[in-house]
């Protein structure tokens, strides 16, 4: 047992920098709801959110030097990605000898025990989060997840339960924060990973095409014994990738499916029939109808069947209020 691991086992209270980051309000709630005894510090947090916190029944500390009270021998605290090594919270946690633990590495240990399902990639992965957690809700399927931004028809960013055997988590190639230079995507070591593309472009962060890249080569080789690969074969970078998968990954390609279009609708040809989808007016048609596939191929590794999968797709693509 990590030390991580054996203080999450034991510790009755967890600390959050910051709370007025949507993704740590929520991850705070449902700590709350797991029986954590919850605080955050109060920088960014409106007067709404504010409210419904204290409801929650979690404390906010107004002060860096209000941490020093709560202990800190049952204490872990957990930064927003946002946050440098200067900040004041961090600094008390320091001196104090309190467990600290990035964001990616908090996740994955709230998820250690769940089958670990990455979506990345460096575009579509809000839509493809979004169909994927759609269909799941729609088999009724109990699953977990983390994500870093809202998709439809899911108001919360953090969703953490006992029961779940899942969890959906959106990888990215982003740092853990500012101090600390390592990839959010090198925590989470799926079971399952999803890649929608490797697109890089010239950025602070990533001046390098080969380093941009390497983030991705690492991610793969991190997939658990005996895990999936799902990827587009169409995107060039991706596929080299999966060509050099160890033996015991399954690498899963996927590619844009069959589809013909009439006078007044498109239609999806399946074994199952001719499914009717609509495409949203700001989403390249291509790229939309691979993600489905990419969707479809991720969903039925969860138990999501295909007959069940293309009944809910047309559900969901129709009922788009962008679609054209």
């Amino acid at each position: 047992m990590n030390k991580l691991e054996n203080k999450l086992s034991t510790a009755k209270w967890i600390h959050l920098i910051s709370l007025g980051n949507k993704m740590m309000f929520d991850l705070a709630i449902s700590l709350k709801k797991m029986g954590y005894e919850v605080s955050g510090s109060y920088k960014g947090i409106g007067l709404h959110d504010f409210i419904r916190l204290e409801k929650a029944g979690i404390e906010i500390k107004q002060d860096a030097k209000d941490l020093k009270a709560i202990g800190k021998d049952i204490l872990a605290v957990v930064p927003a990605t946002e946050f440098d090594s200067n900040n004041p919270e961090l600094l008390i946690c320091k001196e104090e000898g309190v467990l600290i633990t990035s964001l990616p590495e908090f996740i994955f240990e709230c998820a250690k025990n769940k089958v670990r399902v990455v979506v990345s990639g460096s575009k579509n992965r809000s839509f493809m989060l979004s169909l994927v957690l759609h269909m799941l809700n729609m088999q009724r399927i109990e699953f977990d997840y983390f994500i870093q931004t809202p998709v439809n028809g899911f108001e919360q960013l953090v969703k953490l339960s006992a029961n779940s055997r899942i969890a959906i988590i959106e990888g990215n190639e982003f740092f853990t924060s500012i101090a600390d230079k390592q990839p959010i995507l090198h925590f989470l070591r799926p079971h399952i990973a999803l890649i929608t593309d490797i697109n890089w472009s010239p950025s602070p962060l990533y001046e390098d095409s080969n380093k941009y890249i390497d983030i991705f080569r690492k991610f793969v080789e991190q997939i658990e014994r005996n895990g999936k690969l799902i990827y587009c074969e169409n995107a060039e970078n991706v596929q080299e990738l999966a060509a050099l998968v160890r033996e015991d990954i399954t690498a899963i390609p996927y590619d844009l499916p069959t589809v013909r279009e009439t006078a007044a609708e498109l239609l999806m040809e399946t074994r199952f029939g001719d499914i009717p989808i609509a495409i949203p007016c700001d989403f390249p048609k291509y790229e939309f109808l691979q993600q489905i596939n990419g969707a479809r191929l991720l969903c039925r590794q969860l138990g999501v069947q295909d007959r069940d999968f293309y009944s809910f797709l047309s559900d969901y693509t129709l009922k788009k209020d962008n679609s054209c």
